[in-house]
């Protein structure tokens, strides 16, 4: 009988055991790497993603804190003008109003003004009654571009500007437009801003309405005061250009300069485009002839004894001396002249009011359908006859 080899099965058993061992063994490592790798290499994962996110939100965030800070700091820099139409072009606010209309500044007002224009002596009630009126109002909010418009404009007139604009907003609508300055929503279409003294803001409210009457894609915003003189412009230039980029400014000096001196009246024209240049640099600069002084035609010459402000008028052939420095000097520097003397001088006699530089509303017009033509050709937007 043969006795079996314990030592064999010993050696197959040794050798099971030892291979379910190693099994286990191997089971273990990968397991304990998987987690391992989960654990750790997740976690360096997670936080690369992190600081990748971190990276990003801060680069976003330094990018529009740049974007922002080199707007405000250098307007010279964005050379793109601007077709955000949720941005405001002028951003006076209500507590920048609240601060300047003091019981001191309504009484300079005041003393501003010729004795005869009626101020009520209530100025700073009324801006109080007007205060609660827009706030007040569901349709207005102080927020908004509109608000904004309207501050800046209480902001910049004085005189009897500001008081027919406290009347205005006591009488009428708080959304209802100021006389004068209206103002024109921004738009996908190219923005035409005018600059000028009171005959400009005659000629800029019919050139608004014309262009919306005639569907016109542009769109024409005037200045938010009378511009007046070379001494307004230096310190308020700035304000009236406001934030947006324009694809068009015009403006006008030339019946507030009284000097003999022409070199002077150029390098100060010079200036002003230099300045607007510097706001918008690809805008089409546009200047407007300084219109006919009513000494410049026979049909329009004042009676020195009915007329007692004659004095006041250039005197015959200065604006065209004006007319005439500004033209040469000015195209040297590819600045559009816009011609409003030729245009309104042949009908002066019809269109000019007696013993006055300003005009009817069809002069006006007149000279509004001449600016429409020039900015439209500009643009090269194509138009019908001007309705």
């Amino acid at each position: 009988m043969q006795m079996p080899d314990y030592s064999m099965n010993h050696r197959k058993q040794s050798r099971n055991i030892f291979a379910i061992a190693f099994a286990t063994l191997v089971l273990c490592i990968a397991t304990f790497d998987s987690v391992f790798n989960s654990l750790f290499f997740g976690a360096i994962t997670d936080t690369h993603i992190n600081k990748n996110n971190t990276k990003r939100t801060r680069n976003a965030a330094n990018k529009s804190s740049h974007t922002s800070s080199t707007s405000s700091k250098n307007k010279v820099q964005n050379t793109t003008p601007s077709l955000n139409i949720s941005q405001c072009c002028y951003t006076t606010s209500l507590k920048q109003i609240d601060g300047k209309f003091t019981d001191e500044y309504f009484i300079n007002q005041r003393k501003s003004t010729l004795p005869s224009f009626k101020w009520s002596g209530k100025e700073k009630e009324e801006w109080q009654l007007i205060r609660s009126k827009m706030m007040n109002t569901s349709t207005f909010s102080v927020e908004s571009c509109v608000a904004h418009w309207k501050f800046t404009v209480l902001d910049e007139v004085g005189g009897f500007y500001l008081r027919q604009a406290f009347t205005h907003l006591l009488k009428s609508e708080i959304t209802e437009g100021f006389p004068f300055f209206d103002y024109v929503p921004l738009s996908k279409y190219p923005r035409c801003l005018v600059l000028g003294d009171s005959i400009s803001m005659g000629t800029w409210v019919e050139t608004q309405r014309i262009a919306k009457n005639n569907s016109l894609k542009l769109s024409v915003q005037g200045a938010p005061t009378n511009c007046g003189g070379f001494a307004n412009y230096k310190k308020r230039l700035s304000h009236w250009l406001g934030t947006c980029q324009w694809d068009v400014v015009q403006f006008n000096v030339g019946m507030h300069y009284h000097s003999l001196n022409m070199t002077e009246y150029t390098d100060e024209l010079t200036m002003v485009v230099e300045e607007i240049c510097a706001h918008s640099p690809t805008a089409h600069i546009i200047f407007a002839l300084t219109t006919p002084s009513p000494f410049d035609s026979d049909a329009t010459w004042p009676n020195k004894e009915t007329c007692k402000n004659h004095y006041q008028f250039h005197k015959s052939g200065f604006v065209q001396t004006l007319n005439n420095a500004a033209s040469v000097s000015l195209r040297k520097i590819n600045v559009t002249i816009n011609d409003r003397y030729s245009i309104i001088h042949p009908m002066l006699g019809r269109y000019q009011k007696p013993c006055d530089i300003h005009y009817t509303k069809e002069g006006y017009e007149l000279m509004a359908r001449h600016d429409l033509e020039i900015f439209s050709n500009i643009l090269g937007i194509k138009r019908g006859e001007l309705k």
